[in-house]
């Protein structure tokens, strides 16, 4: 056996959707009877994962709109369509990340006053707020919640 973290699938490329076949411990084997299958098959290697591994990671998201240096809301945060993904490993934990976006050009046009529009990313609704609240406070130079004693 070559890697016991993973096996060989052929996969019939042809059908729609693709259809799996079978899978191999080696690879060998599978190639060989792709081979034979004829054009419209592949081998791809997939990860044996144990039992007790694996859950499904949703991104969300939380947005914030300042204008003149003032909070003028904060939106509930909200699940990003077509994000949720499996994760094997916590190394695939999707990244969490925050944007502010300059929006001064249409809101100074429509509104008369700048505004920053911060949206962040996190694998919950919790976080996505929590990430948007501290940068808020960041940009509004407001104190944070008080550190545990």
């Amino acid at each position: 056996m070559e890697n016991a973290s993973e096996l060989f699938v052929i996969v019939r490329t042809s059908a729609d959707p693709p259809e799996l076949l079978g899978a191999w411990a080696e690879r060998e084997p599978a190639e060989r009877l792709a081979g034979e299958l004829g054009p419209g098959h592949r081998v791809e290697p997939v990860p044996v994962v144990p039992t007790e591994t694996g859950f499904v990671a949703r991104a969300w998201t939380c947005r914030a709109l300042l204008a003149n240096g003032q909070v003028q809301q904060v939106d509930e945060p909200e699940p990003v369509n077509g994000a949720p993904h499996l994760v094997l490993d916590t190394r695939d934990m999707p990244a969490e990340r925050v944007r502010v976006d300059d929006a001064s050009a249409v809101d100074v046009a429509v509104h008369g006053h700048t505004a920053l529009r911060v949206t962040a990313y996190a694998a919950s609704a919790a976080r996505a707020r929590q990430l948007v609240t501290t940068e808020v406070r960041r940009l509004t130079n407001e104190p944070g919640p008080p550190a545990p004693a």
